[in-house]
């Protein structure tokens, strides 16, 4: 497994990608916002799964 993390939106809230090395499936923790630097946190990320770990608007806000 392999985790990345940063820090994203007016708050600089804690976001993560976790990736399966196995099969190459992502999930992203806490999609703050919807901007060019999450995508290119999230790179070629074969994202399957985006995890909210509570619903307070500086940890959805760009989760669609």
């Amino acid at each position: 497994m392999k985790v990345k993390q940063q820090h994203f939106g007016s708050i600089n809230n804690n976001c993560y990608l976790i990736t399966d090395e196995t099969t190459g499936k992502s999930a992203l923790v806490d999609c703050t916002e919807a901007s060019d630097k999450m995508y290119d946190f999230i790179g070629n990320a074969d994202l399957e799964y985006i995890l909210l770990t509570h619903g307070h608007f500086d940890h959805i806000m760009g989760a669609r």
